[in-house]
């Protein structure tokens, strides 16, 4: 849109609602009508976009199984961009000079805010050894502590992951570093009932 170019937008059939307020706000933002274009759908929209000669540039941010897909499409053929974004190891890196106060507040951000539902979210920490240990107490200490619920109430850190499937896929991965001999400083896989709130016991609940 900056550049000057019309854009067609799916959004992830998971989120739609969120879609529609953004495309609710570019027409109350005054962006001419066939600038930004929303496609609410399933993979096969999604596909329908790719396969579009008309479409010059895709960006997709997303699984890499459906990546490896487009790629193997579009990959080398004359006229086509494509920008792939399917999930990377983001760290954060804590220096024996780092701002402790600092560090931490980012790390606890990147982590777990939104969920950790994001595609720049850490899922890794790199920490000097001379800060390691303090660095280390502090983040649990925050981590076993962050407030889980409901995502509208403004005490809330963390909210419900966006379905059953993710909340399946973060157990999976705590039993596997367990298994794998890990030493596991938190896990709030399985949350207290008087933190997941009233009504909604069947939401995909969980903490740090």
């Amino acid at each position: 849109l900056v550049e000057g170019n019309a854009v067609v937008w799916k959004p992830a059939e998971q989120t739609p609602w969120c879609g529609q307020i953004i495309a609710e706000m570019m027409v109350d933002a005054g962006v001419p009508e066939g600038v930004f274009n929303m496609v609410q759908g399933y993979g096969d929209a999604g596909n329908a976009i790719v396969e579009n000669e008309r479409v010059d540039t895709i960006l997709f941010t997303g699984s890499a199984e459906v990546g490896h897909s487009i790629d193997e499409k579009l990959g080398g053929q004359p006229g086509r961009e494509v920008s792939l974004e399917m999930g990377g190891k983001n760290a954060i890196v804590v220096t024996e000079e780092a701002d402790l106060d600092v560090a931490l507040h980012s790390a606890v951000m990147s982590s777990f805010k939104t969920t950790g539902q994001r595609c720049v979210s850490s899922e890794r920490l790199i920490v000097h050894t001379d800060v390691y240990d303090e660095f280390k107490r502090r983040f649990v200490e925050v981590a076993e502590s962050v407030a889980v619920g409901d995502p509208l109430d403004e005490e809330t850190f963390m909210g419900p992951v966006i379905e059953p499937e993710h909340f399946e896929k973060v157990a999976a991965y705590n039993q596997l570093a367990r298994d794998e001999g890990v030493n596991v400083l938190v896990d709030r896989t399985e949350l207290a009932d008087e933190e997941i709130p009233a009504g909604h016991e069947d939401g995909n609940w969980v903490g740090p």
